[in-house]
């Protein structure tokens, strides 16, 4: 048989790698097309902001190697138990946070640390709890003698003025105050949402105000810098997990940037 006949009479041996390659290149033509279609459809491909970066000012557009943005329809029916749950535990804390507000006198003179938290904990009917692992790691004890006095003052301030001095900050749970190092309290610190939408007119003065903060309000506490508090944009909201005292600082941060740039708002 010679060496032609025999090609023609094996011919489907080379058919099928032919076929095959047909089906892959329609396949990835096709799947190309999808892609663009999504990407007019939806505006572009949104990446993280500024290229990956947590706090980057970029916009969305081109693919770059990121996934298309997909649209999400909020489920009809009742909230889930999860939902509801993380609601009640949000609205306990932050009634936790409004009684720091409410004033009072105080005078302390050398009374023991552990004396002036249980006077705050009587006054205040809630528990005050001291971290002595904590305290011991700043070298700091219950009996050491705190002074201090205010004619009227909120809890507030009263607890930066005694745990200040000593390294110390506390954390808001729902039903308690958590006095321990203030590493710790940024590590352990709740998780406050800010809408910058308040401040800021759009996406990029957002991570604008987000860089200032990180800069201005104790600059070494936050993680890239070695520190426990952090924070993340979704869209218009920060997400800051912090100290009290912390979370204290952001907001009259805000606030004062509320004051100087009220005309400036969309």
């Amino acid at each position: 048989m010679t060496k032609l006949s025999r090609m023609q009479r094996n011919r489907w041996v080379w058919t099928v790698p032919l076929l095959l390659g047909m089906v892959v290149c329609g396949a990835l033509v096709c799947g190309q097309s999808l892609l663009v279609a999504q990407e007019q459809e939806l505006g572009g491909f949104a990446g993280p902001p500024g290229g990956g970066g947590m706090m980057g000012g970029g916009e969305s557009g081109g693919m770059g190697g990121m996934s298309p943005v997909i649209k999400w329809v909020k489920p009809q029916g009742d909230k889930p138990v999860w939902l509801a749950r993380g609601e009640n535990s949000l609205r306990a804390r932050e009634k936790m946070r409004r009684r720091l507000d409410e004033e009072r006198e105080f005078q302390f003179n050398n009374q023991p640390l552990s004396s002036v938290v249980t006077f705050i904990s009587d006054t205040y009917l809630f528990p005050v709890h001291i971290d002595a692992k904590g305290l011991e790691e700043e070298n700091v004890t219950p009996e050491d003698p705190i002074t201090f006095s205010t004619n009227m003052g909120s809890l507030r301030i009263v607890l930066q003025r005694i745990l200040y001095p000593l390294n110390l900050d506390y954390i808001v749970h729902e039903d308690r105050l958590e006095i321990t190092r203030r590493t710790q309290a940024d590590f352990n610190g709740a998780v406050l949402a800010y809408n910058l939408a308040h401040v800021a007119s759009n996406s990029s003065e957002g991570v604008n105000i987000v860089n200032t903060i990180k800069k201005m309000v104790r600059p070494d506490a936050w993680d890239d810098q070695g520190g426990g508090a952090s924070c993340q944009m979704i869209g218009s909201v920060l997400l800051a997990k912090a100290s009290e005292g912390m979370h204290e600082e952001i907001e009259r941060f805000l606030a004062l940037l509320n004051t100087v740039r009220p005309d400036e708002k969309k």
